[in-house]
Order: C-alpha cells, then structure tokens, then sequence
C-alpha cells in the first residue's frame, strides 16, 4: 500500500506541538532539576564570594547556556528533514518505505519501535527516537485509512 504525501506547513507546526506535548513531563523533570542547580550554585556562590556581581554573572551564564539548549532542540525538531520533505510512504510484506528529499530509505518491520496514532497524524518510531509522521489529510478516505491501520497493527503483532 502506498501513499502520497503532501506536507504543508500547517502539518509541521501541527507536529512540533504534538511532539511539545508528548515530551512535556521530561521537560517538565528536567526543568525542576535546572531550577534546583541554579538554587544550589547561587547559594554556593554567595556563601564562598558573598559578591552580588559574581552571584548575577554565574546565573546569567546558566540562564544563557539553558536557553541556548532550549532554542537548540527546537529547532531541531522544525528541521525534521524526514517530515518536511516527505513526498512517499509504502507499506510491503518485509518492510516499509519513506521518501524524502528523492531519497527511498527502508525499515524492517521489526525495526519498527511502535506506531503513535494521533488526532493528525500517524506517527512511526524507528530506532534512535526516529520519527515518521504520516498526516492523516494524506490517506484518500476513512476505507484507506483503516485498511493501513489493520496492516500496520497486523504486521507488528497488535
């Protein structure tokens, strides 16, 4: 089964919020766990210097390394060159089959992690948290759709 994919920009912002909020409890550790480090160096620092220009310099050093990470893996995630420029999905017997950028790349099926079915999306997780998302406006009707679903669920076991 193959499908023809259009991806419109609307599709990406779409992603990115749906990845936002499926990673929001990580972030959400990982903040809290920034929060307590910056508390803990700022009280080490005013106890060793006792110096406010000291104290303020290393915080904002912090902030700034947190805020470069931060604007670092969004923009990862809006560069997703498989999304963008993906034109082609195929679904075989042994394996499946992406297009993007007019390069085939395939997958085993067994190399396929799990499969997230969104409100716009159909999402494939590949080995090293490699995403393929499928938007939803791509298949030709609910028929295609559910037969594609079927076949996924069949060929991982589900």
């Amino acid at each position: 089964m193959k499908i023809h994919i259009s991806v419109t920009e609307r599709d990406v912002r779409d992603y990115i919020n749906s990845r936002m909020k499926r990673t929001r409890p990580l972030r959400n550790r990982l903040i809290r766990g920034l929060v307590i480090f910056f508390v803990i160096i700022t009280a080490i620092f005013w106890i060793v210097d006792n110096s406010v220009f000291v104290v303020v310099g290393c915080d904002l050093f912090i902030a700034c390394a947190v805020a470069f990470a931060w604007f670092r893996y969004l923009k990862r995630i809006s560069q997703n060159s498989n999304f963008k420029r993906l034109t082609a999905f195929e679904l075989t017997p042994d394996y499946i089959s992406f297009t993007a950028n007019d390069v085939t790349s395939k997958a085993d099926w067994s190399s396929v992690q799990s499969i997230m079915d969104t409100d716009k999306f159909v999402i494939f997780v590949l080995p090293n948290q490699q995403e393929i998302p499928i938007p939803k406006h791509s298949f030709k009707g609910e028929e295609q759709y559910t037969e594609f679903m079927d076949l996924t669920k069949f060929k991982l076991g589900k």
